[in-house]
């Protein structure tokens, strides 16, 4: 089972240097997406609905949109039978929180029901308004572990790995994937400026699925990285995707 995270930076392209935006047509380029071999894809930074199933629909897998309350929002794309599904998942959250996306899923896959918590917090919110919204989806990752699910939650967090915020997923019960590997090239680092700068984006485990898991990388199929000796060439976005391989 292969699970990915990929913030697309709203299909708009990103070109280096002065991350000017170029307009690109949804879903990009066929071939490319076609590229992402995963059971489970996340998105970040969906400019609307009809993208998002557009390359679902090119990679042959199942959508489900998460709206949000800013121009952009996210989506899971997956290839198990979906049993539960829910935008914001928790009935009553503090006003201005989550206001990118928050999303919940419950799977049914070959190891078992598996929930996935879909989430990306805003950089404009604010450290304290992230401190919010990951307490909030780490107390729902606790409640789904202790009623028997394996749990991943996966995103672009909009956090460093030293933040605070961190030993909040950590006292949930939460492993980082990247960290339970041992790392890989660029520690992670997934934002580009144009070279790799912070590491923003995770899956995070918990439960039987996390002693599975046997490789982490940031895929290098991908015409994804900016080329500083080619100012002029657009790629798809300003972060890099993450994968998961959880497998026998």
């Amino acid at each position: 089972m292969r699970t990915l995270v990929y913030n697309i930076y709203a299909l708009h392209g990103y070109l280096h240097p002065r991350g000017q935006q170029r307009p690109r047509p949804a879903g990009q380029n066929p071939t490319e997406w076609a590229k992402l071999i995963a059971d489970i894809i996340t998105l970040c930074e969906v400019n609307n609905e009809p993208s998002a199933q557009s390359i679902a629909d090119q990679i042959d897998l199942t959508c489900i949109y998460y709206a949000g309350h800013l121009d952009v929002a996210g989506a899971l794309l997956t290839s198990f039978p979906i049993i539960e599904q829910a935008n914001l998942p928790e009935v009553s959250v503090p006003e201005g929180t989550f206001v990118a996306h928050w999303g919940r899923s419950l799977l049914e896959t070959p190891y078992g029901s598996l929930v996935v918590l879909n989430l990306h917090p805003a950089a404009r919110s604010g450290p304290e308004v992230i401190h919010q919204e990951v307490s909030l989806v780490a107390k729902m990752a606790a409640d789904d572990l202790a009623s028997g699910h394996s749990v991943i939650v996966q995103g672009d967090f909009n956090h460093v790995p030293h933040a605070p915020h961190a030993q909040t997923w950590k006292k949930a019960g939460l492993t980082d994937c990247f960290q339970k590997t041992g790392g890989i090239k660029d520690n992670g680092k997934t934002l580009v400026r144009p070279e790799p700068v912070a590491r923003l984006n995770y899956i995070l485990a918990a439960g039987t699925i996390l002693n599975r898991l046997n490789h982490f990388e940031i895929p290098s199929n991908l015409e994804l990285r900016p080329d500083p000796k080619n100012p002029a060439r657009i790629v798809l976005s300003n972060h890099l995707p993450i994968l998961a391989d959880f497998s026998d």
